[in-house]
């Protein structure tokens, strides 16, 4: 006996544009020796620019121009930063795949703060003074 599916169930069956979780690890293959833009999604308001200098060590410049030096580690599926000189508290994030879009998500339920991946280059920030160690 031959079954046939209604077709308006085929059209459910497999999101045209579906939000895809990417790993740590696959983030910073991917980061790796790359600077990348983060703007807020929806305004476009820039959020700031981050060099991954390696998989564990990045430079930070704030929308206000400020640069400082982001220890990167990975923790429950989470890419975390800790910059010492801003804040002194560590921000996980979750990464996602929107289509050719890449966005990071704050890893708190409370909070949905999502910011998108507006630019990627191979040039480092430009910063007006070097980072403090």
């Amino acid at each position: 006996m031959r079954f046939a599916l209604p077709v308006w169930l085929l059209l459910f069956a497999v999101p045209a544009n579906a939000i895809e979780r990417v790993s740590p690890d696959a983030f910073l293959d991917f980061a790796e020796g790359k600077t990348l833009t983060f703007s807020i999604i929806g305004g476009g308001a820039l959020v700031g620019i981050e060099e991954f200098i390696s998989r564990r060590l990045s430079v930070w410049r704030t929308s206000e121009g400020r640069c400082v030096y982001g220890i990167i580690t990975v923790e429950n599926s989470q890419v975390c930063f800790y910059y010492e000189e801003l804040d002194r508290t560590k921000d996980c994030w979750w990464m996602f795949r929107d289509g050719d879009r890449l966005l990071a998500r704050i890893a708190d339920f409370s909070n949905s703060h999502t910011q998108e991946v507006t630019d990627i280059s191979t040039d480092g920030v430009s910063c007006p003074t070097v980072p403090s160690v």
